[in-house]
């Protein structure tokens, strides 16, 4: 298609030329989102500090029967939304396993949750300053005793692996696999029968 007034060498340099600002336009919008997700988490974390302080205000007001202790989980999940509840526990499930914003980005996904990286991203650095999850590395996260309390498990039913075996009457773990053992030159063997 040619344009009237324009050769095909003109068309292709002003489309060019436009294809060009369109893509600067959307850089600049690219920047300005990349700071208005930074204000929004740093908004959203003091609003979480500002409604965190009126409710240990209110509980103070109220009898000592009736105030909530650290150990309860009344009122610390009350704003989770469900599927974020639902996001939580299954990370919980696999606690103490450190996840990523891959690995929820990957679980949102396959459970339907409309929600992007930037979210994501967002809400974990919400629940960071709620003290649900705590960082273990960039972008990598795991479940705390609080966040456990939030979306409703227990961390102490969970399955923890279990410790290695120990050598009779010592305090030393027993190294199970025989190759193992002869490369360090564990005599734990010997050292138990030579004791007895």
């Amino acid at each position: 298609m040619v344009t009237q007034g324009y050769d095909g060498h003109q068309m292709s340099d002003a489309l060019t030329i436009k294809i060009a600002e369109c893509r600067s336009e959307l850089d600049d919008v690219d920047a300005r989102l990349a700071m208005l997700t930074v204000e929004r988490v740093r908004i959203e974390t003091k609003l979480g500090a500002f409604e965190e302080a009126l409710r240990i205000v209110q509980a103070e007001g109220k009898p000592q029967s009736k105030r909530s202790t650290s150990s309860s989980p009344e009122g610390i999940g009350r704003k989770l939304r469900p599927e974020w509840i639902d996001v939580l526990s299954h990370f919980g499930k696999v606690h103490p396993a450190p996840f990523n914003i891959d690995d929820i980005e990957e679980y949102v996904r396959g459970a339907g949750y409309p929600y992007t990286r930037g979210n994501i991203r967002s809400q974990m650095a919400q629940y960071h300053s709620r003290t649900f999850v705590e960082r273990v590395g960039d972008g990598v996260f795991r479940l705390t005793e609080r966040g456990f309390l939030a979306v409703g498990l227990d961390a102490s039913t969970l399955s923890a692996p279990p410790p290695p075996p120990m050598i009779p009457g010592s305090l030393v773990p027993r190294i199970a696999d025989p190759e193992m053992r002869r490369m360090i030159g564990d005599d734990a063997d010997e050292a138990v029968s030579d004791a007895a």
